[in-house]
Order: C-alpha cells, then sequence, then structure tokens
C-alpha cells in the first residue's frame, strides 16, 4: 500500500503517518516522522512520547526514557505516560525506578490495571511474589472492558505458583514471566486454529463423502478447514484499519481465492506452518522453566511476529 502524504506543515499529519509506521514495525520511518511532529510542535508531547514508543521496541531504552521523561513533563498528569516509563525502567532492570512509576501511575488514576500488572511483574522480579500476586489480585477484581490485564495477571499468577520454587533466589525473572504469559495467550490461539482447522475439514470431508465425489471431499476438506483463517486475517486488517478502502475487500477476496483454488495445498501449508510454531513453542516453553532467560522476551516476540503470518 502507497505511503500516506502528509501536509508539512501539519504536526498532526506526521503524527497520524508516524502512527502507521509504528503499527507495522517500521521504526526508522516512524521516528523520522515525530522527528517532524516535534519540531513543528514541540510542546504537544504526543510526538515525544510515540518517538519514545519506537524507540523502546528498537530496544533503545535510554534514548525511549529521555522521550517519556520530556512527554511526562509536558503532561504530569497522564496515568498511562507513567506507566510507559516504568515498563521501559523494568526492561533495563531499573526495578526501583520502575516500581516509583507505577505507583505514580496507579495514584493519577487507581483503575489503570496494567500499571498493577507490572508492578506485580517488578515485585517479581525483586524476588517479591506476595507482593506481586497481591497487584495481580487486585486486577482480577477490577470491571474493565479490555480482558487482556485480567487475563494477564491470571497467568502471572499461575506461572508464578508453579515456578517460584526453580526462580527462587533468581533475580529479573521478568523476561521469563513476560514471556510465559505471553507464550500461554499464543498456545490457546494456536489450539483454537487446530480446532477450527479440524472440524472444518471434517464437515469437508462430510459434505464432499455425501455428494459422492472424493475429489470433491478432499477439496472441501481443504477449503473449510482454512475458511476460518482466511476470513480471519481479513477481520483483523479490518479492527485494527492496517488496510483502507478497498483493499479491505481486497484481503477477503485474496484469501478466499486461495482457499478455493488451492484448498488442499494451502491446508496442509497452513497445518504444516502451526506445527512448525508449536514446536517452537513447546522448545521456548522448556527452556524458562528451567532457568532465567534474559533474550526470552525478544525469542517469543519473534514467534509472535511468526504466528501473525500464519
Amino acid at each position: 500500500m502507497a505511503e500516506k502524504n502528509v501536509n508539512p506543515t501539519d504536526a498532526e499529519s506526521y503524527h497520524e503517518r508516524g502512527e502507521e509506521f509504528l503499527k507495522k514495525r517500521e521504526w526508522d520511518k516512524a521516528i523520522a516522522d515525530f522527528d517532524e511532529e516535534i519540531r513543528l510542535d514541540p510542546e504537544a508531547g504526543s510526538g515525544y512520547f510515540t518517538r519514545g514508543l519506537c524507540y523502546d521496541d528498537k530496544g533503545d531504552y535510554d534514548k525511549a526514557i529521555a522521550d517519556f521523561n520530556e512527554a511526562i513533563r509536558l503532561s504530569p498528569d497522564n496515568s498511562t505516560r507513567y506507566e510507559t516509563r516504568g515498563a521501559t525502567y523494568l526492561k533495563k532492570g531499573g526495578y526501583d525506578k520502575a516500581i516509583a512509576d507505577f505507583n505514580e501511575a496507579i495514584r493519577k488514576n487507581p483503575n489503570n490495571a496494567s500499571a498493577h500488572v507490572f508492578r506485580g511483574i517488578t515485585y517479581a522480579s525483586k524476588g517479591d511474589f506476595d507482593a506481586a500476586n497481591t497487584d495481580w489480585e487486585t486486577v482480577l477484581k477490577m470491571d474493565m472492558e479490555d480482558s487482556t490485564p485480567k487475563n494477564t495477571a491470571k497467568e502471572m499468577i499461575a506461572i508464578t505458583q508453579k515456578r517460584r520454587a526453580n526462580w527462587s533466589g533468581q533475580l529479573n525473572v521478568a523476561p521469563n514471566l513476560l514471556s510465559m504469559a505471553l507464550l500461554q495467550m499464543c498456545k490457546k490461539q494456536l489450539t483454537k486454529d487446530f480446532i477450527f482447522m479440524a472440524v472444518g475439514a471434517a464437515l469437508g470431508a462430510i459434505i464432499g463423502t455425501l455428494i459422492g465425489n472424493g475429489v470433491l471431499a478432499f477439496f472441501f476438506a481443504g477449503f473449510l478447514g482454512t475458511l476460518k483463517n482466511a476470513i480471519g486475517r481479513f477481520w483483523v486488517n479490518f479492527k485494527e484499519g492496517t488496510s483502507e478502502g478497498g483493499s479491505k475487500i481486497g484481503s477477503l477476496i485474496l484469501n478466499l481465492a486461495l482457499a478455493i483454488l488451492i484448498a488442499p495445498v494451502w491446508f496442509v501449508f497452513k497445518l504444516v506452518k502451526r506445527i512448525k510454531a508449536f514446536f517452537w513453542m513447546h522448545s521456548i516453553e522448556k527452556t524458562l522453566a528451567k532457568k532465567i532467560v534474559p533474550s526470552a522476551f525478544s525469542d517469543v516476540e519473534c514467534l509472535v511476529d511468526y504466528m501473525e503470518d500464519i
């Protein structure tokens, strides 16, 4: 898709395009746009914050924190900005500074569930599992539309109860906690995908058999087995706005066309990729259960990127 044109005198125009690049993980292009936004409107704060997100994603935590500092200076009552800087301190291993930021985020907004989740992870990294569980249990009692913090808190409680004996006395368990929670979510999604593929393939085979044609049975099995995936990818694009205008419909048509034209081959291709993801996931999980792996979260992010393409 062609890059969005910007008004060279409009800071918001650069911000909007920069956010599109950020979503696509094109960080250098995003940073260039946020640079222009800051040049045009240095007092807005949004440019510093989103540029900080780019640096954080790139692993340049010092530059990220410097930008978050400016964003907080310009908007000192924004709970999310304290939470985000705290998460960066957590990744750096600066636990006391992280807790201070999460405390401030919660003081600004007591219903900031993500700040409670991250503060719990930080406490666990310091070896204080009781304080960690208190934060996560607080999240479970909150009323919220977004279920992600609650799901993460549940995973954290389950993981620490199961692994705390192995991790006792070890610091910097944050990478393992974040990674294992993300792995559990990936595992649930992968399980759903396998179930949909199996049910679709079975229904397709039954339809083809009832028609009395073995070739059609094979075709319908492949088509229905991948139909959910084709529509699912379109729906993700539609919700996240990563496609615009006719390209949304084009995404659905392309996936459906593949499902129709090469149904059995596509079904096998998707199945093989999911099996690969399953074994990859199992390998990471097995390693994390035994020891602390500082690079774990990066490893899991690579897995998540792979799963987004299947």
